[in-house]
């Protein structure tokens, strides 16, 4: 008996959030609200990068740079050999642009304390000046005791 009751509070539990009123009125939980309600059609998404929105398929180019390091991009590069390379069920994101008159190169991740290659010489000096800062206090420090006493 005690089993059945578990069982009903339960399934009670389960049900009563389709049917408690929310503050707008609505029922506190629905279908689509668990992700089961109507899928989006192919055909309402947004066309990104060459992609064929009915088909699902887009189309990349794809090549190796200097160092040897592959790139995939929608725009056929400048120069050099490249390949056609068909993504068939793509699921695409569009990328952020960069601001105008920034390279591609010239961005890079910067972490906290650690100086970006191009930079390490700029990190350096900036050292040196702090340091000659912290011998000056120290030394101005020295001498407010020492006149002191």
């Amino acid at each position: 008996m005690f089993i059945r009751f578990i069982i009903l509070l339960l399934a009670t539990a389960l049900v009563a959030p389709f049917f408690i009123p929310g503050p707008d009125g609505r029922p506190v939980m629905t279908l689509d609200k668990l992700g089961i309600g109507k899928m989006p059609e192919l055909a309402s998404l947004p066309d990104i990068g060459g992609s064929s929105a009915e088909s699902g398929s887009l189309t990349l180019y794809r090549y190796r740079d200097d160092q040897g390091n592959w790139h995939f991009t929608d725009q056929a590069p400048a120069s050099g050999d490249f390949e056609l390379v068909e993504v068939q069920n793509a699921n695409l994101l569009e990328s952020a642009s960069l601001p105008p008159g920034r390279e591609p190169e010239t961005l890079a991740m910067a972490v906290p304390g650690i100086p970006l290659p191009g930079n390490t010489a700029r990190a350096l000096e900036e050292a040196g000046a702090v340091q000659e800062q912290l011998d000056q206090r120290a030394e101005q420090m020295d001498n407010a005791i020492n006149s002191a006493q």
